[in-house]
């Protein structure tokens, strides 16, 4: 079959996967995957350049390349906005694979991270999220899900909660162990390493991202079939860095894609914050490493416990 139909929905208070059902996605339109804070705005951001070179992305690819199956915005406003964009789609999804439709005609690019520096991080958007996040968030889910826990410096410190993240579900996220107050990053990633050998599937480390942006950059313009110079591969590396990125989005720059920044107290400061590794070494106990590698060892196939 040309389309494997999802498995399940996942309706919380993050995630609306009933999106799936009406969107009518064409050959060769992008879907960039991700648990969670893994460089999935960075690699929006690359794709987009790659298909707009020399040119400015148009508004409506723009306003079309967010996190489509968030259940923020509702349906009716996703489908103004997506109907209205005729070209290549770049959408964005954090669902596990089994949870949305794969279509072989697609091109999926999976961007992967060190959990350990992907709590970190997210831990930052946790404690930086704003009142008009809350409000949002916690709009309209009756018999849906429970409201998102607001961030309590006492309970909810980095090293307090890595332990519950490390450890529990998220209730709405049926049959999860781990990923509280958010998803599993454990199950997100190996549902979508059954599918690293199709044609149409390409995994990016956020290590490769910071180690070799320019090979990155080449790597995903082969794989989604655009021919750029090879002169212009270093000017799109610089551009791109994610220093170069986090100052143009910092100064509102038109065409960078990224999430509403009063969604975090200090705009998207907080968002795109330091984009570095190994913070958490000097925060969590040898215990809360063991523990972590414990439970990745269980949860994912050896290959990709390695490459993660």
């Amino acid at each position: 079959e040309s389309v494997v139909p999802p498995k399940r929905v996942l309706r919380t208070n993050h995630f609306d996967t009933t999106k799936w059902e009406w969107i009518k996605l064409h050959k060769d339109d992008i879907v960039i995957a991700t648990a969670y804070k893994s460089g999935t705005t960075w690699v929006q951001n690359i794709v987009k350049e790659l298909l707009y070179i020399d040119q400015e992305a148009p508004a409506e690819f723009i306003a079309c390349s967010t996190w489509f199956d968030f259940r923020l915005p509702p349906q009716e406003t996703h489908k103004s906005i997506l109907s209205a964009f005729k070209g290549r789609k770049l959408l964005k999804t954090h669902s596990p694979l089994d949870a949305i439709p794969f279509s072989r005609d697609i091109k999926y690019i999976y961007v992967g991270r060190d959990g350990r520096d992907c709590f970190m991080s997210l831990m930052n958007n946790f404690r930086n999220a704003s009142d008009a996040f809350y409000n949002a968030i916690n709009q309209d889910l009756e018999g849906i899900d429970s409201p998102f826990p607001r961030f309590v410096e006492e309970e909810h410190n980095e090293v307090k909660l890595f332990d519950k993240w490390i450890s529990e579900g998220w209730p709405a996220m049926e049959g999860e162990t781990d990923g509280w107050p958010y998803w599993s990053l454990f199950d997100n990633v190996a549902s979508w390493w059954l599918a690293k050998n199709e044609p149409n599937v390409l995994f990016i480390h956020f290590n490769d991202l910071k180690r070799d942006l320019v090979a990155c950059i080449q790597k995903i313009a082969d794989f989604i079939e655009v021919d750029v110079p090879e002169s212009v591969y270093p000017i799109l590396a610089q551009k791109l860095s994610f220093e170069g990125l986090k100052a143009s989005a910092l100064a509102n720059a038109s065409g960078v894609i990224s999430p509403p920044g009063f969604f975090w107290n200090n705009g998207l400061e907080d968002f795109f914050f330091k984009g570095t590794n190994g913070r958490w070494r000097n925060l969590l106990s040898a215990e809360q490493v063991a523990k972590y590698e414990e439970i990745a060892a269980s949860k994912l196939p050896h290959e990709c416990n390695m490459w993660l």
